[in-house]
């Protein structure tokens, strides 16, 4: 499994809402994305985010990586 640390943002009712979410994913495209994650954990703090990864043996990878060019 491949997991990813990443901040969101959501939006409504004129206001704006942070948080950091721990996503799992069960491969990665040939062009480097990462498709149909799942959430797995959300808070308002990276520090509980990356608390909650190393309490899981979780190492958190880059979203997207470029593809290599031939």
């Amino acid at each position: 499994m491949i997991y990813t640390m990443e901040r969101r943002h959501y939006f409504g009712s004129g206001s704006m809402e942070s948080r950091w979410e721990v996503h799992e994913y069960s491969h990665r495209c040939q062009s480097g994305d990462l498709p149909e994650g799942k959430l797995v954990y959300s808070c308002k703090a990276k520090k509980e985010a990356s608390a909650y990864c190393k309490a899981n043996g979780i190492e958190p990878q880059p979203r997207f990586i470029a593809p290599e060019e031939d």
